[in-house]
């Protein structure tokens, strides 16, 4: 029970703070901005999810690769031997 609410507490403070650090990078890169487009946020929030989950799928199927390859070299270093 405990490890559900934890679970969904850090789920909020996640998306709480994506949110406020888009939010206030606004101000930061342009100071004369006059309305923050609040419709754009959540949009920008979910490039952000696509391109983690696009970064993280590349990094699973990079260490498969460089896995098998040490894997391949181990054989044929044992086979030279």
């Amino acid at each position: 029970m405990a490890g559900a609410i934890l679970n969904i507490a850090l789920a909020i403070w996640g998306i709480t703070f994506l949110f406020l650090s888009i939010y206030f990078s606004i101000y930061i890169f342009d100071p004369n901005v006059i309305e923050i487009p609040f419709q754009k946020i959540p949009i920008m929030m979910i490039g952000f999810g696509f391109g983690a989950s696009f970064v993280a799928m590349f990094a699973q199927l990079g260490g498969g690769i460089y896995t098998k390859a040490a894997d391949v070299g181990a054989d044929l270093i044992g086979n030279l031997i």
